[in-house]
């Protein structure tokens, strides 16, 4: 038996791009996302024994283990874009990204990236 569930939010903010003079413009857009994702499965080991050539709970001789495993893991993320314009024609965009994550180690828990 196993079952998963995963549940995303994200917000996300958008500014209509403004005149800063001279010909520039400059646009932002800003978010956040939130991910949680719970798991679960319950399996069984056991050491089989050929019975009429079938294979099942019951035909299993000695060793008999249920085993189950869960995990849960969530991901928060915040995010950012701005594009800086000269005159409708030179472009120039900024993005940066931060993630934190509760399956890593709590030095490894922040990523941070910028792109430009």
């Amino acid at each position: 038996m196993t079952s998963s569930t995963e549940t995303n939010l994200e917000l996300l903010g958008q500014f209509n791009p403004f005149e800063l003079g001279g010909g520039l413009k400059v646009g932002v857009t800003a978010g956040a996302n939130f991910m949680a994702a719970n798991s679960y499965a319950q399996t069984g080991l056991g050491t089989m024994v050929w019975s009429c050539q079938i294979f099942t709970r019951s035909t299993t001789l000695l060793t008999k283990m249920p085993l189950s495993t869960s995990t849960e893991e969530e991901l928060n993320s915040v995010f950012g874009m701005a594009q800086l314009s000269f005159r409708e024609y030179l472009f120039l965009d900024f993005t940066a990204r931060n993630d934190w994550s509760s399956t890593l180690q709590p030095r490894q828990q922040i990523t941070t990236s910028t792109h430009l």
